[in-house]
Protein backbone atom coordinates (compact mmCIF):
# COMPACT_ATOMS: atom_id res chain seq x y z
CA UNK A 1 0.00 0.00 0.00
CA UNK A 2 1.15 3.59 -0.35
CA UNK A 3 3.00 5.16 2.58
CA UNK A 4 0.06 7.52 3.07
CA UNK A 5 -2.08 4.57 4.26
CA UNK A 6 0.08 3.85 7.34
CA UNK A 7 -1.77 6.21 9.74
CA UNK A 8 -5.22 4.80 8.87
CA UNK A 9 -4.05 1.17 9.11
CA UNK A 10 -2.29 1.93 12.43
CA UNK A 11 -5.44 3.61 13.77
CA UNK A 12 -7.58 0.62 12.76
CA UNK A 13 -5.19 -1.88 14.39
CA UNK A 14 -4.89 0.25 17.55
CA UNK A 15 -8.68 0.21 17.91
CA UNK A 16 -8.92 -3.52 17.15
CA UNK A 17 -6.18 -4.38 19.68
CA UNK A 18 -7.06 -1.85 22.37
CA UNK A 19 -5.82 -3.08 25.74
CA UNK A 20 -3.91 -6.00 24.26
CA UNK A 21 -0.15 -6.46 24.12
CA UNK A 22 1.50 -4.27 21.52
CA UNK A 23 5.06 -3.33 20.64
CA UNK A 24 5.90 0.04 19.20
CA UNK A 25 5.64 2.00 17.22
CA UNK A 26 9.40 2.18 16.85
CA UNK A 27 10.57 5.04 14.63
CA UNK A 28 13.83 4.49 12.72
CA UNK A 29 16.33 7.24 11.90
CA UNK A 30 15.03 7.32 8.31
CA UNK A 31 11.45 7.89 9.52
CA UNK A 32 10.31 4.31 8.95
CA UNK A 33 7.94 2.89 11.56
CA UNK A 34 7.31 -0.61 12.91
CA UNK A 35 4.37 -1.55 15.13
CA UNK A 36 3.49 -5.09 16.25
CA UNK A 37 0.30 -6.53 17.68
CA UNK A 38 0.24 -9.92 19.42
CA UNK A 39 -2.60 -12.29 18.51
CA UNK A 40 -2.18 -14.75 21.39
CA UNK A 41 0.12 -15.65 24.26
CA UNK A 42 1.33 -18.64 22.21
CA UNK A 43 2.62 -16.42 19.42
CA UNK A 44 1.44 -15.04 16.16
CA UNK A 45 0.76 -11.44 15.46
CA UNK A 46 0.44 -8.62 13.00
CA UNK A 47 3.40 -6.46 12.06
CA UNK A 48 2.83 -3.07 10.49
CA UNK A 49 5.77 -1.43 8.68
CA UNK A 50 5.87 1.93 6.99
CA UNK A 51 8.74 3.61 5.17
CA UNK A 52 9.51 5.45 1.93
CA UNK A 53 8.56 2.39 -0.12
CA UNK A 54 5.08 2.06 1.36
CA UNK A 55 2.95 0.44 4.05
CA UNK A 56 3.20 -3.31 4.65
CA UNK A 57 1.05 -5.52 6.89
CA UNK A 58 2.54 -8.93 7.74
CA UNK A 59 0.58 -11.71 9.45
CA UNK A 60 2.82 -13.87 11.67
CA UNK A 61 1.53 -17.26 12.69
CA UNK A 62 2.84 -19.21 15.67
CA UNK A 63 5.15 -22.16 15.01
CA UNK A 64 4.56 -25.56 16.53
CA UNK A 65 7.46 -26.87 18.63
CA UNK A 66 8.45 -29.17 15.75
CA UNK A 67 8.37 -26.34 13.19
CA UNK A 68 10.45 -24.12 15.48
CA UNK A 69 12.97 -26.90 16.12
CA UNK A 70 13.28 -27.71 12.42
CA UNK A 71 13.74 -24.03 11.50
CA UNK A 72 16.30 -23.53 14.27
CA UNK A 73 18.37 -26.52 13.14
CA UNK A 74 18.19 -25.34 9.53
CA UNK A 75 19.29 -21.83 10.53
CA UNK A 76 22.23 -23.15 12.52
CA UNK A 77 23.41 -25.09 9.47
CA UNK A 78 23.40 -21.93 7.33
CA UNK A 79 26.59 -19.85 7.27
CA UNK A 80 24.51 -16.65 7.03
CA UNK A 81 23.15 -17.35 10.55
CA UNK A 82 26.64 -17.35 12.06
CA UNK A 83 27.86 -14.40 9.98
CA UNK A 84 24.85 -12.39 11.17
CA UNK A 85 25.75 -13.10 14.80
CA UNK A 86 29.37 -12.05 14.40
CA UNK A 87 28.75 -8.89 12.33
CA UNK A 88 27.02 -6.95 15.10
Amino acid sequence: MPRSKYPSVESFLNQAFAGKMQYGPIVAADGGRTHEYRLSSKGGGIQLNGDDTGTVVIILRPFSQKEFGDAFIKAMQDDRFWKGLTNQ
